[in-house]
C-alpha cells in the first residue's frame, strides 16, 4: 500500500481490530454483528494482501494483515448500535436504528425541499410532495449506509442531514455535468457555436461554483488511487474546467 493511501486510511478510518479491542469482543462476535446488519459494512478492507473499497473494488497491494475499515465519523453510531444490541438483540436493534435513520432522513429531505430546491421525483404534478417517493429515497439511503457506501463518500457520514446534502448536491451537479457534456458534443458535431439559450440552460458559472464549494465540503476527498475515478474529480475538476 502506498504511504499516501495508508495516511488517508489512518486519518479518516478506524479498523475493526481497534473496535474489537475497544469493545472487548472476539472476531466471531464482531463478524456476527456485521453479517446480521447490526453494524454497517466496512468501506474498505484488506484481504489476501489486497486493499478493496466498497465502490471501486480492488485498489492496490497491501502488506498489512486482513482487516476492515470504517469511517471514524460513524464510530458513535456503531457504539450506540453495539450497546443497544447487547440489551435488545438483533431484530430490535435493526428496527430501532433503521426507523430512526429514516425519520431523520425524511425530515432532512423535507427541509431541503422547503429551503433549497424541490426534488422533481418527490413532487406531484400539482406541486405537492409525494410521500412514497420521499420514503423510497429514505429506504435507498439506508441501504447505502448499511453497505458502507456513505462511509466512503460522505465527509460527515454520521450525520443524516449531511448525507442528504451530499447526495442532493451530487445529483444537481451531475445533471449540470451531463447537460454541459451533451451541449459540447452537439456543438462539436454541428460545428456551430452554442446559442445564448443553450449556454444559459447549463446554469451560470457562479451557480456552479457555489454548488461545487458546498459539494467539496460534503464529499470525502478519496484516496489517491480512487480520486481519478470518483464523482469528486468529475464534478469538481472536469465540470469546473468545462464551465470556464
Amino acid at each position: 500500500m502506498s504511504p499516501q493511501t495508508q495516511h488517508y486510511l489512518d486519518q479518516f478510518y478506524i479498523s475493526d481490530l481497534d473496535l474489537m479491542q475497544a469493545w472487548s469482543v472476539a472476531r466471531e462476535e464482531f463478524d456476527h454483528l456485521l453479517s446480521e446488519g447490526v453494524l454497517a459494512s466496512p468501506s474498505y478492507w484488506i484481504h489476501a494482501g489486497r486493499l478493496h473499497s466498497v465502490v471501486f473494488g480492488d485498489l492496490e497491494a497491501s502488506d498489512l494483515a486482513d482487516q476492515q475499515f470504517f469511517h471514524r465519523d460513524l464510530r458513535e453510531d456503531m457504539q450506540a448500535r453495539f450497546v443497544y444490541w447487547r440489551e435488545h438483540g438483533v431484530a430490535a436493534t435493526l428496527a430501532h436504528f433503521e426507523q430512526r435513520f429514516k425519520q431523520h432522513c425524511l425530515a432532512a429531505l423535507l427541509n431541503w425541499q422547503q429551503q433549497r430546491w424541490p426534488l422533481q421525483d418527490c413532487t406531484n404534478d400539482d406541486g405537492e410532495r409525494c410521500e412514497s417517493a420521499l420514503q423510497e429515497r429514505a429506504n435507498k439511503y439506508w441501504d447505502y449506509l448499511q453497505q458502507g457506501i456513505f462511509g466512503l463518500c460522505v465527509q460527515q457520514a454520521g450525520s443524516v442531514s449531511h448525507i442528504v446534502e451530499k447526495e442532493l448536491l451530487q445529483e444537481r451537479l451531475s445533471l449540470l455535468y451531463q447537460s454541459q457534456t451533451e451541449l459540447a458534443e452537439s456543438t462539436s458535431a454541428s460545428s456551430e457555436e452554442p446559442s445564448f439559450a443553450q449556454t444559459k440552460s447549463c446554469s451560470s458559472a457562479s451557480t456552479i461554483a457555489e454548488l461545487q464549494t458546498n459539494y467539496a465540503r460534503a464529499c470525502m476527498p478519496f484516496s489517491p488511487v480512487e480520486y481519478p475515478r470518483s464523482s469528486r474529480y468529475r464534478l469538481l475538476e472536469l465540470l469546473q474546467s468545462e464551465s470556464v
